[in-house]
């Protein structure tokens, strides 16, 4: 896992905004414990990448993506949702510009 300093590091180099990197943690730290696990981290980076989309951050982490933080973590492939009308990140809703 990494701390909260190296994450930063990693974080920030994607110049997003510091509230939006902000819920970006408090949405992955999944455990609450102020380190990420390489689990953890890669669903940050997809809601970093959800955003350069131009698309919303979900008001929290949805269950898709907490069984793939987990799978990451055990070393287990990573569960493929099925397609629904919101998708896997809880609806593909747009930022207003």
């Amino acid at each position: 896992s990494i701390g909260a300093a190296e994450a930063q590091v990693v974080l920030e180099a994607t110049q997003l905004p510091i509230a939006d990197l902000h819920q970006i943690w408090q949405l992955s730290d999944v455990d609450g414990d102020g380190r990420l696990t390489r689990g953890e981290l890669a669903c940050a980076l997809h809601l970093v990448s959800r955003l350069a989309q131009g698309l919303r951050l979900p008001p929290q982490l949805p269950s898709e993506l907490i069984a793939a933080c987990t799978a990451i973590d055990a070393g287990r492939p990573v569960p493929i949702p099925k397609a629904s009308s919101e998708g896997a990140e809880g609806g593909r809703e747009r930022r207003p510009s």
